[in-house]
């Protein structure tokens, strides 16, 4: 198992104004982005970015539509006390993209990653997930982003569409495909040299019926 899989699933996990955040899912990022929180530019965006990212999805909407939350988040703010919000933004941007971490890939020639055009690629990705992953709703809601990107790459390997890099460098992976395909050309060429050498045998190398028929005894 390759150390960039393992690392890509299993993030170091990150702690932004005292509150644990959870992996990151596709249900976080809609979530986000519907917030406009993906990423955090604002005070604003950071506080609610770190509110949806420091539970289940499920319990999002209930937390942000609730009657007390002006309450919750004054004693949140005294717990946590002066900060720099700037610092904790570069912070939570950087926990966004540790989390949207993609494995190294190579598509070949038939891979189209976004799908029929206008699709989101996020989108695409769900509905992957969805119908070809075996994936469930709450999963998709759920399951770290890393890891929805991990199976869906390697869904599209299975179905020689792409190949992930796995240990070498995307241009090692290159290389080792030119090859393979020089290797493939130089034995179709020696194919088709061969069966360019067959003859039809001449009148004198073809066995007369008449010599055979008498040969056999019948």
């Amino acid at each position: 198992m390759s150390e960039e899989f393992v690392s890509d699933i299993y993030p170091a996990p990150t702690t932004i104004l005292g509150k644990r955040l959870e992996p990151l899912s596709l249900g976080h990022v809609f979530l986000l982005q519907r917030f406009g929180c993906y990423p955090v530019r604002n005070y604003q965006a950071l506080i609610t970015g770190v509110i949806v990212c420091s539970r289940a999805c499920r319990e999002v909407l209930p937390a942000l539509a609730d009657r007390w939350l002006p309450l919750k988040l004054w004693v949140w703010g005294r717990r946590v006390g002066r900060f720099d919000p700037y610092a904790k933004m570069v912070a939570f941007n950087e926990y966004l993209e540790a989390h949207s971490r993609r494995p190294e890939f190579m598509p070949f020639d038939s891979f189209e990653e976004t799908g029929l055009p206008g699709a989101p690629f996020l989108q695409h990705l769900r509905v992957c997930l969805l119908s070809r992953c075996g994936w469930t709703r709450a999963m998709v809601e759920e399951e770290s982003l890393s890891q929805a990107f991990w199976d869906y790459y390697t869904y599209w390997e299975i179905a020689d569409k792409v190949r992930i890099a796995s240990g070498q460098s995307m241009e090692e992976e290159l290389e080792l495909r030119k090859e393979a395909n020089e290797r493939h050309e130089e034995r179709l060429a020696a194919a088709a040299a061969g069966s360019s050498k067959f003859q039809v045998p001449s009148s004198k190398e073809v066995p007369n019926p008449k010599e055979v028929k008498g040969q056999n005894g019948v």
